[in-house]
């Protein structure tokens, strides 16, 4: 599965430029509702499949640890630019279904895209082995 994921990633190779000026941000609103369901400031949030940061970068001064997950080079060359001087942001190569994050790490995750598009069960699998919690925190924003 991993090899069909990086065929699919390879697609956005070199037009990550064009991906972060056209995608929008995701919607503070988004980042309200997560922090209302915790009743608190998550330790730790992963964006799965974090293109260049848009999303990633909202928690910026929420969460103590942000960690982005992108197959593209690319995609993460820009991401890393943007959060240069931010400790609590990194950005690591990874797919969503095989992240390489250690078990019950993070408590909440983001993905600004539809789950439709990639493998949902492989996925849900590595974020019930990463998260804290049996019930995650997750926040889909569709149509974007």
């Amino acid at each position: 599965m991993t090899h069909d994921l990086q065929v699919n990633a390879n697609r956005f190779m070199g037009f990550a430029d064009i991906y972060e000026k056209t995608r929008p941000v995701a919607p503070r609103q988004a980042i309200d509702i997560i922090l209302r369901y915790l009743n608190r400031k998550p330790a730790c949030v992963v964006d799965l499949g974090c293109g260049t940061g848009l999303s990633t970068m909202v928690w910026s001064g929420i969460a103590n640890e942000i960690i982005g997950i992108e197959p593209s080079p690319d995609m993460i060359g820009i991401a890393n630019k943007k959060a240069i001087g931010d400790d609590s942001i990194r950005f690591v190569p990874g797919f969503s279904d095989a992240t390489g994050l250690a078990d019950k790490t993070c408590i909440a995750r983001t993905q600004c895209r539809l789950l439709a598009q990639r493998r949902a069960y492989g996925e849900f699998a590595e974020i019930r082995r990463f998260s804290i919690h049996k019930r995650n925190c997750f926040c889909e924003c569709r149509g974007m």
